[in-house]
């Protein structure tokens, strides 16, 4: 599921008779055993499977979610203050860690991030709502009209190749405005992100144009299609293509 960190890690591997991973790169790294390898993508817990019809159109203000831990230091914190101060009239929802009480990193909290949260506590177009159960955060997002992800993928553990919130996202059927994530490189129906691995300059103005668009990329097309991709990746739905895998290989012996 994780980026293996060291040539250690990969050892884990040894003995194994099939490899199924969440990223390309991750089977890529695991060659050298050739051992069968599969690409299953992150699963969709029951909570976030869609219930509701397509909605089309925004509230004013407009509702942009992002999930997930604030205290991590592979947040691009300056690009997401900048995103936050340019649409001063767009209503940023962020779901997820934003004490040390309620981290799951394992370090002190350091200064950088202290500051952070703090200018994101007195910014007036910001609400933190802090950690959710899963329920509560599937209904949350399906309120928002756009989710963000933006990590510097220098800093990111997974190098900006599969993010687990994703496919969270997708349940929704609202518009992804992103970092370069591989795995949905080259359809930007169901991530719309920035073509760069080096740097997010160029995500600022990405959102701006997108949340100015916001009936053209959520148009009821375009949500059928994220939600779609969604259910096609439930949890029960990975077990089964890891099962017909196995059975195969199995059939090979």
């Amino acid at each position: 599921m994780d980026e293996p960190g060291d040539r250690n890690a990969l050892q884990a591997a040894k003995g194994a008779h099939i490899l199924f991973a969440v990223t390309r790169e991750i089977i890529d790294k695991y060659k050298f055993f050739g051992i069968p390898s599969f690409f299953i993508n992150h699963g969709l817990a029951k909570e976030f499977i869609p219930q509701e019809i397509y909605r089309s159109s925004q509230g004013r203000p407009v509702s942009v979610g992002m999930s997930g831990n604030l205290l991590r230091p592979d947040l691009d914190r300056k690009i997401l203050l900048q995103i936050i101060r340019e649409n001063p009239e767009t209503s940023f929802h962020f779901f997820g860690s934003y004490e040390a009480g309620q981290s799951n990193i394992g370090a002190a909290i350091d200064l950088a991030a202290t500051s952070f949260i703090d200018i994101l506590r007195t910014a007036k177009n910001v609400k933190l709502h802090g950690v959710l159960k899963t329920a509560e955060l599937a209904a949350s997002l399906n309120k928002m009209d756009a989710l963000l992800i933006c990590y510097d993928i220098q800093r990111d553990q997974s190098k900006g190749t599969n993010y687990h919130k994703v496919i969270e996202y997708l349940s929704t059927g609202k518009v992804i405005i992103s970092n370069n994530i591989t795995t949905y490189a080259g359809d930007p129906d169901l991530v719309n992100m920035i073509a760069e691995r080096n740097d997010n300059a160029n995500l600022p103005a990405l959102f701006t144009d997108t949340i100015s668009s916001l009936d053209k990329w959520n148009a009821a097309a375009l949500q059928k299609k994220r939600k779609s991709f969604a259910l096609d990746n439930t949890y029960q739905k990975q077990i089964k293509r890891i099962e017909q895998q196995i059975s195969e290989l199995r059939n090979q012996e």
